[in-house]
């Protein structure tokens, strides 16, 4: 393929193109005539399972009770009461051959007494006295339940469909009559009804013959009979396609439960599916012979009017190249891999934050990244990328020669052609200017510590989040003690060097992320801070005023102390109970007030 010109791999592309649609648009059609043909299979194996236990329920069960009833009348009842097979022989054996005339499914007549023992065979009646009981499910049951009894058993004759009803004579139970019938009458109505073949198929051949064989059959169709081998085990036979030549039937098989709850064979129906399957070659064979002509035809009109396309796309792909050149110098961009090594830097981010390329491949991503990011940030950033969310916030970087860049980013995921995610991109603007313009805004010149303007614009928020949690937020006011007689005794330089101090202590006690220090105003400062209980509010704000004395400024016109003191004024609350920053503000500086009034260095609080 490199030595191919352009041209060639297109026009090899297309091919290939136009395979791959006909091998979808194949797969598509094959799997929708694959999806008809066995939902076509399913409504006939639902239509042949309903007619098979329909017929069975009718045909079997209520005829055969009805048929039985019905051949039973009180003369009858004396004779098997009397035990007298002669008399019982003579009023049922015109009964039995008029029954055998009209329905020669009817295999078994049998007259059974009570202790188990044949009275009367009407199919052999040469044969009597023996106790079938003894070997029997269902003669056995019948004299211990003196009820109706239906169902499939095999027997010493070979498998039947039986009816057996108790015989009572005055009260008393004196026996039962058996009806059995072939189970060829279900395959040839069902056959009959549904227009299909169908086989049975047994374990054994009665209870003495334990071969597999195909008992019974009822096929229009003879060769499918050699589509089942005899010595097939019939566990084996489920429902399946069975292809020979063209021609494709559909397998039917309806295990045989006898009335002792085991398996003893199956019923085997087989449906002829051909004309569908053949229709379906016949389409195909058409279809590929169609594409075949098509794709030369294709191929000859693409190939004549090819120059002119290709021309256009080179110079499609020379624009976008030149696109992505001036993407690659202006845009900062990076890559990494799931673990954050970096793969890919764009010119724009090398010349940003000073590292070659070579030094950038390879890396983790954490080599720009500044030590003044929060945790929080840096965690929050990973936990939305790796839930396939796309992150965007503000971030500050470290460059090469330790100085620092801000970036707008949005960091998405990228997956290869498989769809598996392979790693991550990021794209950014750089926002520095725009950064030291807004952190000149928000701080204290003097004391580098958050302005009287952000804590206007950040308290409220805080409590709004904070009420949203249910937790408590606590606010510390706090003056300089006798900070005007400092000044006036020691100068305003001296005066100014003191808040740097105690601006520096106030933010070096602060820890979490949303705790904040500000300068107020003068010698004002206050800190908002988040705490789990009333009592470490007050732990904290007590050894914050420790951490102020033990700067150990010397104030000798302090009356509290030799050193630089403050007095406190902390308000600890649920955020649901704050209606506003301005009542938080004014009960703070209440207790600031009373702080002054009991002595100064001292914490005053509401708890």
């Amino acid at each position: 393929m490199k030595n191919l010109s352009i041209k060639n791999k297109s026009l090899t592309a297309l091919f290939l193109i136009l395979s791959l649609c006909f091998g979808v648009f194949f797969y598509l059609f094959s799997s929708y005539h694959t999806m008809k043909l066995e939902e076509f299979k399913r409504m006939n194996f639902e239509k042949t399972k309903n007619s098979y236990l329909k017929n069975i329920e009718i045909h079997l069960k209520k005829y055969y009770l009805k048929i039985a009833h019905e051949f039973v009348d009180d003369t009858i009842l004396k004779a098997v009461f009397l035990k007298d097979r002669d008399l019982l022989l003579d009023l049922t054996k015109q009964k039995h051959e008029t029954l055998k005339t009209v329905d020669d499914y009817v295999k078994q007549v049998h007259f059974h007494q009570s202790n188990g023992v044949t009275l009367l065979r009407l199919h052999q009646t040469d044969k009597f006295g023996d106790n079938i009981a003894l070997i029997r499910d269902m003669p056995r049951t019948i004299h211990k339940e003196q009820k109706e009894l239906f169902g499939f058993e095999l027997g010493i004759h070979g498998l039947s469909y039986r009816v057996l009803i108790p015989l009572f004579y005055q009260n008393n139970y004196i026996g039962a009559l058996e009806f059995g019938v072939s189970p060829q009458k279900i395959l040839d109505i069902v056959s009959y009804i549904l227009d299909i073949d169908g086989m049975l198929f047994l374990e054994g051949e009665s209870i003495e013959k334990k071969s597999n064989i195909v008992q019974y059959e009822s096929a229009k169709n003879k060769q499918l009979l050699d589509l089942m081998p005899k010595e097939k085990k019939y566990d084996e036979i489920q429902n399946q396609d069975i292809y020979k030549g063209n021609n494709l039937y559909a397998l039917y098989s309806f295990d045989i439960i006898g009335y002792d709850k085991k398996n003893i064979g199956k019923f085997v129906f087989f449906s002829d599916l051909s004309k569908d399957y053949q229709s379906y070659l016949s389409y195909s064979k058409k279809m590929f012979f169609y594409f075949i002509l098509s794709l030369i035809i294709t191929i000859i009109i693409i190939n004549y009017t090819f120059n002119i396309f290709i021309k256009t796309l080179e110079n499609a792909y020379n624009k976008i190249k030149r696109y992505a050149d001036l993407i690659n110098k202006n845009v900062i961009i990076s890559s990494t891999d799931l673990d954050g090594k970096i793969t890919f830097v764009s010119d724009a981010l090398i010349e940003t934050c000073g590292y070659s390329k070579d030094e950038l491949l390879g890396q983790n991503h954490n080599i720009m990244k500044h030590p003044d990011t929060k945790k929080e940030i840096h965690d929050n950033l990973w936990k939305t990328i790796t839930e396939d969310k796309i992150y965007n916030g503000e971030i500050k970087n470290r460059k090469k020669d330790g100085g620092c860049f801000w970036v707008k980013v949005s960091v998405s995921t990228d997956y290869n052609e498989e769809g598996e995610k392979i790693g991550y991109t990021a794209i950014k603007e750089n926002i520095t200017d725009k950064k030291i313009i807004e952190e000149i805004s928000i701080t204290d010149g003097l004391t580098n510590i958050y302005n009287r303007r952000h804590f206007n614009e950040v308290f409220p928020k805080l409590i709004n989040s904070t009420r949203r949690k249910g937790e408590l937020i606590s606010f510390l006011l706090m003056d300089i003690d006798h900070f005007k007689q400092y000044n006036d005794n020691y100068g305003h330089q001296m005066g100014d060097n003191v808040l740097i101090s105690f601006a520096l202590c106030l933010k070096n006690s602060i820890k979490r992320a949303d705790d904040y220090a500000f300068r107020l105003g003068g010698e004002e400062f206050g800190i908002i801070f988040k705490c789990e209980t009333k009592e470490k509010a007050i732990e904290f704000a007590d050894r914050l005023r420790q951490n102020i004395e033990d700067l150990q400024i010397i104030h000798d016109f302090n009356g509290a102390s030799k050193f630089i003191t403050a007095s406190i004024g902390l308000v600890c609350k649920n955020a649901n109970d704050i209606s506003d920053m301005d009542e938080i503000y004014k009960e703070a500086d209440d207790l600031l007030y009373k702080a002054k009034e009991e002595g100064r260095n001292r914490v005053v609080h509401n708890l």
